[in-house]
């Protein structure tokens, strides 16, 4: 069966300026400035979130650490292209339960290059998960979007998840009905 769904874009958001940005999610639109919308509405729902990236998701070149350490010179297995060279976007994950976070900027002529780049200017051992992306790939929000797209989280009430009490109402529809089975089986 045919694949009828848009791309998937991966969304990074940014809480404040001192936070770098990091990893949010995804979500799937026909180009990166529907996606950039599409992050709006399904991300921005706190004021703190001051700035969004989105990028084409098949456009991220990754590799986990024990990849890499599995065979450090993979890097060396491979012809770096003649071309132009490009900027690369680094992410970086650490731990098991951390998110991408934006660390900087590497040079290289394709993919690999950049990610063979990032693990030398970013050498840390404790990044479990690599990402690079052109520069050029990302569309990110600009100041003149503030306004349209993180003035109405303002306004917007928020409530987390786990406020909400839907397990413990299940609970008690369910204990009703069961209820209302027995007397009526009876």
């Amino acid at each position: 069966m045919p694949d009828t769904q848009w791309p998937e874009y991966v969304v990074f958001q940014q809480d404040k300026p001192e936070r770098v940005h990091h990893y949010a999610g995804g979500v799937h639109a026909p180009d990166a400035e529907v996606a950039l919308l599409n992050a709006r509405d399904v991300f921005v729902r706190r004021p703190e979130c001051i700035s969004l990236w989105v990028v084409r998701r098949d456009l991220i070149f990754g590799a986990t650490s024990e990849e890499i350490s599995l065979d450090p010179n993979w890097f060396t297995q491979f012809e770096v292209p003649e071309g132009r060279i490009e900027k690369y976007a680094v992410f970086q994950k650490h731990g098991p339960r951390g998110v991408h976070e934006y660390t900087g900027t590497v040079e290289g002529r394709s993919s690999r290059d950049a990610l063979r780049a990032a693990l030398t200017v970013y050498a840390n051992q404790d990044v479990t998960v690599w990402w690079v992306t052109p520069e050029e790939a990302i569309r990110r929000s600009t100041s003149d979007d503030i306004a349209a797209l993180f003035a109405i989280a303002e306004t917007k009430f928020y409530r987390d998840e786990g406020q909400y009490r839907t397990q413990e109402a299940l609970r008690k529809i369910k204990a009703m009905r069961d209820k209302e089975q027995s007397s009526h089986g009876e």
